[in-house]
């Protein structure tokens, strides 16, 4: 099978289409009203070190699906910034520690208010016209996730803080902060997750320093004007955009770093960890070192597996919302030779289906992935694997970044090819033998390093013995029946092992404990 979308940019979403959503999938009058306010007069936006405005370098975000507008431009901190920066953190923590735990929750309850008040079209537009996101996805990252980090981060820390020990005398315990500064190194595809790994160290009693991607440049700054408004000190958190090889040899070259809070690639993590261990002597604590990295994730369907058209809308919203650039993302699929043709040509017609353009314009999919690079490598992806094109290919940058939703068949289980995580909207496909189900299973759950979610879908129950013996601890999230994206705050606290990071799942309270020291009295 070897289907084509031609009308790449230009394919309208049917409302009725079994993908289209029941959240938002319009542009709100007031995010329309923003964006044209961005077009018309893109802002500048200045580093932040001790509460006050600096200027560095000026660098540029554009927009990832019209590559020639501007979003915003913004400082860029040298050397001798981002070491300032690290001093001033110093200083900020000591005005944080004046304020009692119940004033740090009200910043934070305040925050989410702004957030779907106030700031709610500001924030949709950033995340919209910056990072490429179509309402729904914008609306369930940068305005729900966040918030619910927040609230529930709240909880969490008085949760925390409440907890009681079996006494004998009087026992108790509180939290301090770590020692030292924190770094948040944080990515592009979620603007909560910059926001989560600026904010849940602070709420501990921490300072941050903080480096936002180049490409999420706006929603953040409009993350740290919402923590301002709340209350929060401004000397609290530095905002620091860098160029990132010099941000991360300030930080680890620093006696005074008490712990890093990253996501990103894997291999960007490795660099880290490598530098961190190497100054290891020289650092006034151990560093906490919190990250979540690569993805590479499956869908394994069991013979029977389920409704096909439901299977089909499950995997292609795993593969293809937000064009895959999502860590969770479903990377991968196995599927039984008993339904093969069903599904090959319901999830054929569902791609044909999909929306590929501006998420500027209604019921739009899929848009554009973020950057030149990330265009190059899922255009080079495609064109070395031309021969295993099974649906899709087309790749367009003369106006955005723009890739079609790709599907790869590979026969070979055991190729080297699974182990890439192209991180875009392409999707590798392999038909295993209805016969060869556990090994096929064995070779799934374990060909690659990564360990952060995954799901299966079965309907008979013979099959469930093998599930838990082979899969069910395979990654960090694991989702029965349903697809590997979509973890929400406090209902599946979300991170993986292995070279998936370091498994500390955002969005519980154990995330908190990571950026604070428990400290127990005794008394008789």
């Amino acid at each position: 099978m070897s289907r084509f979308i031609n009308n790449l940019g230009k394919i309208r979403f049917a409302k009725n289409h079994p993908i289209s959503y029941n959240y938002v999938d319009k542009l709100p009058e007031i995010v329309k009203y923003e964006i044209n306010k961005l077009r018309e007069e893109p802002p500048s936006i200045p580093l932040m070190i001790g509460g006050k405005e600096q200027k560095g370098n000026v660098f540029f975000q554009n927009c990832p699906y019209d590559h020639l507008q501007l979003v915003c431009d913004y400082s860029r901190a040298s050397k001798q910034q981002i070491w300032e920066s690290i001093n001033c953190a110093e200083k900020g923590k000591k005005i944080w520690k004046d304020f009692t735990e119940t004033q740090r929750m009200d910043i934070f309850e305040k925050a989410a208010d702004l957030l779907c008040g106030k700031y709610y079209g500001r924030m949709m537009a950033a995340t919209i016209f910056g990072q490429g996101k179509n309402p729904y996805q914008a609306e369930i990252d940068c305005i729900g996730e966040l918030a619910d980090f927040w609230r529930f981060n709240v909880q969490y820390y008085g949760e925390l803080h409440d907890a009681k020990l079996v006494e004998s005398g009087t026992n108790k315990y509180f939290w301090n902060s770590l020692g030292g500064f924190v770094a948040a190194i944080s990515p592009f595809n979620f603007t909560a997750i910059g926001g989560n790994l600026a904010s849940a160290p602070i709420l501990m009693g921490n300072s941050v320093v903080w480096k936002p991607s180049d490409y999420s440049i706006l929603s953040n700054w409009t993350i740290y004007e919402i923590l301002c408004e709340a209350g929060m000190p401004p000397e609290v958190l530095q905002f620091v955009p860098s160029e990132p090889e010099e941000f991360v040899e300030q930080i680890v070259d620093n006696k005074n770093l008490g712990g890093i809070a990253f996501t990103g690639s894997s291999f960007a993590f490795d660099s880290i960890l490598k530098n961190v261990y190497k100054n290891v002597q020289n650092y006034r604590q151990y560093p906490r070192i919190v990250g979540e990295t690569g993805g590479n994730n499956y869908h394994f369907i069991f013979p029977q597996g389920g409704n096909v058209k439901e299977l089909v809308l499950q995997t292609v919203r795993s593969a293809f919302e937000y064009a895959g650039q999502k860590c969770s993302a479903c990377s991968r699929v196995y599927l039984p030779k008993s339904m093969y043709y069903d599904f090959m040509s319901e999830l054929d017609a569902q791609i044909r289906r999909i929306d590929v353009g501006s998420p500027e314009e209604d019921f739009n999919l899929v848009s554009a992935v973020i950057h030149q690079q990330s265009f190059n490598n899922c255009k080079n992806w495609i064109s070395k694997n031309k021969n295993n094109v099974l649906i899709g290919g087309e790749c367009d940058d003369s106006l955005g970044y723009f890739v079609n939703p790709t599907v790869l068949g590979f026969q070979d289980r055991g190729d080297i090819r699974w182990k890439t995580e192209v991180f875009g909207p392409i999707l590798a496909l392999h038909c295993y033998d209805d016969n060869d189900v556990e090994d096929t299973l064995k070779i799934a759950t374990s060909i690659t390093p990564y360990n952060l979610t995954g799901a299966v879908f079965y309907q008979d129950k013979k099959w469930e013995d093998m599930i838990e013996n082979i899969a069910a601890d395979s990654v960090g999230n694991f989702y029965i029946n349903d697809k590997s994206t979509g973890s929400v705050v406090g209902q599946q606290p979300f991170g993986g092992f292995g070279k998936s990071g370091t498994n500390d799942k955002a969005g519980s309270r154990y995330f908190l404990t990571r950026f604070g020291n428990m400290i127990v009295h005794k008394e008789i």
